[in-house]
This record gives C-alpha cells, sequence and structure tokens, in this order.
C-alpha cells in the first residue's frame, strides 16, 4: 500500500487563516521566541493527528 502525502503545514494552518491566527487562538503571542516554539510543537502535533487519520481513512 502506498504511503499517504504528508500534510503540508498550509494545510493545516489554513483553517486558522494563516500562522499568525493560529498563534493567536492558542493565546501565544507571535512576537515571542518561545510561544512560537510552543507554536510549532502544537502544530507537530495537529499534522501527525491528521496524518494518522488521513492514514486511518485510506485503509477503509
Amino acid at each position: 500500500m502506498p504511503a499517504t502525502k504528508e500534510i503540508s503545514d498550509y494545510e493545516v494552518l489554513k483553517a486558522w487563516g494563516g500562522w499568525h491566527n493560529f498563534l493567536l487562538s492558542y493565546g501565544l503571542k507571535p512576537y515571542n521566541k518561545d510561544d512560537v516554539e510552543e507554536g510549532k510543537a502544537i502544530l507537530a502535533v495537529i499534522k501527525r493527528n491528521a496524518q494518522e487519520e488521513k492514514a486511518e481513512g485510506s485503509k477503509n
């Protein structure tokens, strides 16, 4: 079975209207280095979960 294509940051972030709004929606400040790093960690988890869901859907 072929591997599913990796979900891009853009595919996730477009639901929030971009990176800036994504950070703000989690109460993070785009100008704060620590907040940006936390946002990247949150984005990575969302992408991983979405990728797993996509892979599960392709198995059915």
